[in-house]
């Protein structure tokens, strides 16, 4: 079959689901192509800006701040745009025509290599910029967005989750895992729950403002109100309920490693993410039968087209199809 991302991953889920060991091998960005992309970005990132340039970064600062975006994407659509800026650097940003963005786009991002994502982000600091800004040379919805893939989510079949959940013996990385697993969480949303969040009279964790400053609730199973008071009892954390070891909030590096290390103890080799966890959770709801509206609920999604990428990884409705071969007498 041609390659493509939608069919290596349905391949590799397809047979992973039955045993079979499967490597998946992304192709990359050349050492030459990366050595090219660091040696340009460091030399633009190193120009000064203009007076103008900082005004307009201060100008997207508030609007970014006024519409409460999460300090993550005010930090990356500010430095995107200072990036873009500084690309133009000679140029007030008000006198950059539409022909010399398209220019940057193409020279900067395409050239280079960069992901259709990270195009995506660009265009979307820049439209955001001149549309507040009031003042551009040209329209800036005209810029269209790059056709990004639809790559399916990496899954783990129910085995494959029960041995990285059983990979591990230290209590703490235990707790961390399960509850990724078992209420989908992602990784910023384990390390921000408080002790507070956890309502046990309702069996239910409060996730404050996830993706997008969206609450929600989900389910907590028996089974990990067990594991979670053998932690507590052990390890008595103060205000969040995984805390370093020096106090205050776990990190997100720390969780990635927990599951990498658990990943490796229970032999299972495949590129992913914590996140498959979570995809892995929403998967197996599916194929249990849960309704896809309550799946999306669970998972905070805005709407039900990002949770029906589930329904294609999800064998519920494949077990029931026959392939047309075994009506053939062939032998």
């Amino acid at each position: 079959m041609p390659w493509s991302e939608l069919t290596g991953d349905s391949l590799s889920d397809y047979f992973s689901s039955r045993g079979v060991e499967v490597k998946v091998i992304k192709p990359v960005a050349s050492e030459i192509q990366k050595s090219a992309r660091r040696e340009l970005g460091d030399e633009i990132r190193g120009r000064e800006l203009g007076d103008n340039a900082y005004e307009g970064l201060e100008l997207m600062r508030k609007h970014l701040d006024g519409v409460r975006y999460s300090s993550k994407t005010n930090e990356s659509y500010l430095a995107l745009l200072g990036l873009f800026f500084k690309y133009y650097n000679e140029k007030d940003p008000l006198n950059i025509t539409s022909k010399e963005v398209s220019h940057f786009v193409h020279e900067f991002i395409i050239t280079n290599g960069y992901s259709a994502s990270y195009q995506n982000q660009m265009i979307s600091s820049i439209k955001t910029f001149y549309k507040i800004s009031g003042k551009c040379r040209f329209n800036p919805q005209s810029f269209e967005r790059p056709r990004r893939s639809r790559a399916l989510p990496k899954v783990f079949s129910k085995d494959e989750v029960k041995r990285i959940l059983n990979a591990t013996r230290n209590n703490k990385h235990k707790l961390l895992l399960w509850m990724i697993y078992s209420c989908g969480l992602r990784r910023s949303e384990i390390t921000n729950i408080l002790l507070t969040d956890l309502d046990r009279d309702r069996n239910i964790l409060h996730i404050r403002e996830g993706k997008g400053r969206v609450d929600r609730i989900v389910p907590v199973s028996v089974k990990v109100w067990v594991k979670l008071d053998e932690y507590v009892d052990g390890y008595s954390p103060k205000k969040y309920l995984f805390e370093g070891q020096t106090g205050g909030r776990y990190s997100v590096e720390s969780v990635y490693r927990v599951f990498k290390q658990a990943l490796q103890k229970a032999g299972i080799n495949k590129e992913v993410g914590v996140h498959s966890l979570r995809h892995s959770y929403a998967t197996h709801l599916h194929e249990s039968g849960l309704d896809i509206r309550y799946i999306q609920e669970l998972l905070g999604h805005k709407s039900t087209r990002t949770t029906e990428i589930y329904t294609h990884v999800s064998r519920r409705n494949l077990v029931a199809v026959r392939s047309p071969i075994e009506d053939l007498d062939v032998k």
